[in-house]
């Protein structure tokens, strides 16, 4: 038998990423069966893809195709190698209350809420998913950032596939803001933790993507990248602190390596943590 076409590359309980690799000549390629998760697949290679009761389309590098889960479809041959694409995927509930925030015909416990085929994907966002792709490989992205950016790129592109047929979204519910502030709380106050959204979750008794959602929309950055600030921010001192290990600083407010907590405070400061660390003066 050839080998599995499928290759799981991360998976939490909210969120599966995974590759698709099958060539022509393999078995499951015409007909893999019915979809296992709700999700999207971004494609490397253009193939024709059927939905059961839908018309052919071509799924190229510039559309996202959309799946619910036991959504049964075909593939047809367009490039010679076949069907290979990245795909992102996550729970029922989950998947009912992105496609809700984006598509106000959608319901929160609706059990197929993409009412989409296809999503355009721009060069941003071609991009970005390539680019968290790559991180989730190289296991260099903490998990509460995985799972957000994740949520975000599936928000996004369902966001993407109701802009194309004229789907209005829902507002924003007052809620977000009072959610938001708790969220900025919770984080302020457990910056130096391992956090993960289903903490979060169960601290705020909502769930992970509203969350995620309220904190964005209300502060203007996801709640990775705060918690990042919050996390380097206080390091400065034991940076500066010379007789401080930066490995050992780098653990002890929340990163896993000396690299990531060195990269990170670059890209917030400007200046590596060796040059903070010999211009500091208390």
């Amino acid at each position: 038998m050839p080998a599995p076409p499928e290759r799981i590359v991360f998976t939490t309980r909210r969120v599966t990423v995974g590759e698709w690799r099958c060539g022509p000549a393999h078995p499951l390629f015409e007909d893999s069966g019915p979809i296992e998760r709700h999700l999207a697949a971004f494609p490397r290679t253009a193939v024709l893809i059927r939905h059961a009761g839908g018309r052919a389309f071509v799924a190229d590098a510039a559309i996202a195709t959309l799946y619910n889960k036991g959504q049964r479809y075909t593939r047809d041959v367009v490039h010679p190698e076949g069907d290979r694409c990245d795909w992102w995927a996550t729970d029922p509930e989950t998947a009912a209350e992105i496609s809700a925030a984006v598509d106000a015909r959608v319901g929160p416990g609706d059990e197929r809420p993409l009412r989409h085929m296809r999503a355009p994907v721009d060069a941003a966002l071609y991009l970005r998913q390539r680019s968290l792709l790559l991180r989730l490989k190289a296991r260099d992205v903490e998990p509460l950032a995985a799972e957000e950016e994740a949520l975000g790129l599936l928000h996004d592109t369902f966001a993407a596939a109701a802009r194309a047929e004229g789907a209005a979204p829902p507002r924003i519910s007052p809620r977000s803001r009072e959610l938001a502030q708790a969220a900025a709380c919770e984080l302020a106050a457990s910056w130096h933790q391992r956090i993960t959204l289903d903490d979060l979750s169960g601290r705020l008794g909502a769930s992970p993507f509203h969350i995620c959602r309220s904190f964005h929309a209300v502060t203007g950055r996801p709640l990775h990248r705060h918690l990042t600030a919050l996390r380097l921010r206080a390091s400065l001192e034991s940076v500066a602190e010379r007789r401080s290990d930066l490995t050992h600083v780098a653990l002890e407010h929340g990163f896993g390596s000396h690299s990531h907590f060195s990269a990170a405070f670059r890209r917030e400061f400007g200046v590596a943590p060796s040059a903070w660390r010999t211009r500091a003066i208390f």
